[in-house]
Order: C-alpha cells, then sequence, then structure tokens
C-alpha cells in the first residue's frame, strides 16, 4: 500500500467485507458510480477528493494516512472498518478568543494530569484534520485542473482529425478531377490513358490519326 490507489483499494476492499456494501451503494455513497468503484478496487482511475473525505467520514478511516500513507488506517477512536450512516451537524460555537484559550490550555498542558494528555492527543488530532481538509482541497484542485486539461485534449483532438479528413477528402478531389481531365486529353491525342493497354491502337491494321 505504498500509493495512493493502494490505500484507497485497501480501504474499499476492507469496507466491501461486509456484504451489504455493493458498489451500487458504495458508489451511491462515495458519489462515484458503480464502475469507478470496481476501478479503484483494482488500483485503477484517478482517486476523487470527494472519495477521499467520504472514507474518512462515513466509513472512519485517517485521511492523512490515505493520501500520505502515515499514521495508521483508521482513526483512533474507530475500531475496525465499522459505518457510521450519520454525519454529524455542528452549529456555530462561542466567540473564540485565542490569546485566552492559549492561556488556559497553556496551563492544562503543564499540570502533568491526565488532562493535559488528553488535551494534548485532541490538539494533534485537530490539527491533522486541518491539514488533512487542505489536502483536500489541493488534491480536488489537481483533479479537477487534470479532468479539464483531458476534455480540452480530446477536444483539441477530434477538431484536429476532422480538418485532416476534410483536407484529405480535398486532395482526393482535386486528384480524381486531374486525373480526368489528363485521359481526355490522352485520349485526344490517341495515346493509351492510365491503365489502358499501351499496344491496343498500334501496328500494321491500326489506323493513324493525323494531327
Amino acid at each position: 500500500m505504498d500509493t495512493l490507489s493502494g490505500r484507497v483499494a485497501w480501504a474499499i476492499t476492507k469496507i466491501k467485507e461486509d456484504p451489504d456494501w455493493t458498489d451500487v451503494r458504495l458508489g451511491e455513497k462515495l458519489g462515484v458510480d458503480k464502475n469507478t468503484i470496481a476501478a479503484y478496487r483494482k488500483k485503477e482511475g484517478l482517486i476523487k477528493g470527494s472519495v477521499i473525505e467520504g472514507l474518512a467520514v462515513s466509513f472512519g478511516y485517517n485521511p492523512i494516512w490515505l493520501l500520505k500513507g502515515e499514521g495508521d488506517p483508521l482513526e483512533e477512536n474507530i475500531k475496525g472498518a465499522g459505518v457510521n450512516e450519520s454525519r454529524v451537524e455542528y452549529k456555530a460555537g462561542p466567540v473564540i478568543k485565542i490569546s485566552e484559550d492559549l492561556t488556559l490550555a497553556a496551563k492544562v498542558l503543564e499540570s502533568n494530569t491526565a488532562y493535559a494528555t488528553a488535551l494534548h492527543l485532541n490538539i494533534r488530532s485537530f490539527s491533522a484534520a486541518v491539514s488533512a481538509e487542505s489536502l483536500l482541497v489541493q488534491y480536488q484542485r489537481r483533479f479537477d485542473d487534470i479532468e479539464a486539461k483531458i476534455k480540452e485534449s480530446e477536444n483539441l483532438s477530434g477538431i484536429w482529425f476532422s480538418e485532416r479528413i476534410e483536407g484529405l477528402e480535398k486532395k482526393i478531389t482535386a486528384l480524381q478531377e486531374e486525373n480526368r481531365i489528363l485521359k481526355g486529353r490522352l485520349n485526344h491525342l490517341g495515346a493509351p490513358g492510365p491503365g489502358e493497354d499501351p499496344g491496343a491502337g498500334s501496328g500494321p491494321d491500326s489506323e493513324k490519326k493525323v494531327i
């Protein structure tokens, strides 16, 4: 699992150990179709940022691990490949006073108590979550840019081939017209045209045309 594709394939395979999670149902949950899920299981296709987010939010996978391979595959408070069907709705909290909170946090961290350990772990976890969210946004932007470039390339290729075919058709038409004119001239001179027998019309019994 040294690559993003490998880690996503592993996560999806673990989820699908539960027979209720078909490709169709899992695709609906992650915002893709069943063919994309099948491709991800084979380590194929570009991984969308929304898929990483879905694996983290709905299935408890560590987004840092999914993106960079660092840390544990599952969040510390998730055991096994459990599924959280409902997303938590967060309401706006009180106004944050950074200076006061930093003073209180320092007081707790210096207390050498269980509260200090808990706060320390929470700070690390929240920091990782903020970093993961930033990475997800960057990754989604990169994916969108690549997808746009692929579509632009396909459109340009289609136009290029269309113009090439049209040009070739014009050249063929021009050559056919030149061939027709050349045959007419050769017939007028009594010479064999393209594809005719050079011996035809020659010999003692043949008529001689006077020009």
